[in-house]
């Protein structure tokens, strides 16, 4: 689900068009729609359980406070000539797809784009 970029449904129009771009919506909205379709879509069944991937559950722990370790960062990314902003440390480069993005082994994480602190 994507709020409506149109200014006339969100105040920051940037953020819904870059989800948009990014991702595959099943559902375009504007934001006084979405609890009406948060509540249908609840009420449906569930789906087919996802496992979830071996990095993903690694960089939650990492993002929740746990800790990384070089030899397993290496796993999950390259290491980048950058610095982590925050805490000086070795910063991890991870593509996704389009997406490239910075993670430290203490949990900071960066993209081109925007800085999302851990």
């Amino acid at each position: 689900m994507v709020q409506d970029p149109n200014p006339n449904h969100a105040a920051f129009a940037e953020m819904p068009a870059t989800a948009l771009i990014r991702s595959k919506s099943d559902h375009l909205v504007s934001l006084a729609s979405m609890p009406a379709l948060f509540e249908t879509l609840a009420r449906r069944p569930a789906g087919q359980a996802v496992p979830v991937a071996s990095n993903v559950e690694y960089e939650l722990n990492i993002a929740s406070g746990g800790r990384g370790s070089m030899n397993e960062m290496d796993g999950i990314g390259r290491r980048s000539v950058l610095a982590c902003p925050d805490c000086h440390g070795v910063m991890w480069e991870i593509e996704e797809g389009e997406v490239v993005r910075y993670r430290c082994h203490v949990g900071h994480t960066y993209s081109a784009e925007i800085r999302a602190l851990h």
